[in-house]
């Protein structure tokens, strides 16, 4: 698989390893793919089902552009421990309105807000997840217009965002809960 590729899992944070993240920086910058990233600064602390527990220091914050040149990102967890690869998160599938059509043989995304229509996804037979390439999504992301430039955090968890529907187009923008 291309180190661009995220598990559409439904944990409850967005995480990857060292490993995938430093994949995935070294594959986005030798392809120019509408993606670009930057590893911040950050402090969480995750607690596993097996009752161990670690602390984040760091970040990906991945970044791309859609149709009017807004800036919109995703951020995962940067785990030290073992050699986990990206995994989206629940709240930011739930933020992007991720319909899935499933089958036995095939699945497929669909996704207003991104102006995806019946998107295979990739890893039904050789694996147990179905995974999303981000090269795909930043290549979607050129077609779909967003008239809120202020929204900085589109894919996020860490952000609450609310959806209209005025008039055929969708709205996105953040509400700061803070």
């Amino acid at each position: 698989m291309p180190p661009t590729v995220a598990i559409l899992l439904g944990c409850t944070r967005a995480m990857g390893s060292r490993n995938a993240v430093n994949a995935f920086c070294d594959d986005v910058d030798k392809h120019d793919c509408g993606l670009w990233y930057k590893i911040e600064e950050t402090s969480s602390r995750f607690f596993f089902a097996n009752s161990q527990q670690t602390k984040r220091t760091e970040k990906l914050v991945i970044h791309m552009y859609d149709k009017a040149w807004n800036l919109h990102t995703t951020e995962f967890d940067l785990v030290e421990e073992g050699n986990v690869p990206l995994l989206m998160s629940l709240p930011q599938m739930r933020n992007l309105g991720f319909p899935f059509e499933l089958s036995p043989q095939k699945s497929f995304l669909n996704c207003t807000r991104l102006g995806i229509w019946k998107h295979q996804l990739k890893g039904q037979r050789e694996l147990t997840h179905v995974v999303m390439d981000f090269q795909d999504i930043a290549w979607y992301m050129n077609a779909v217009y967003f008239k809120t430039p202020e929204v900085t955090s589109f894919f996020s968890q860490h952000e609450h965002f609310e959806y209209r529907q005025l008039f055929v187009e969708t709205f996105a923008y953040a509400k700061n809960d803070d």
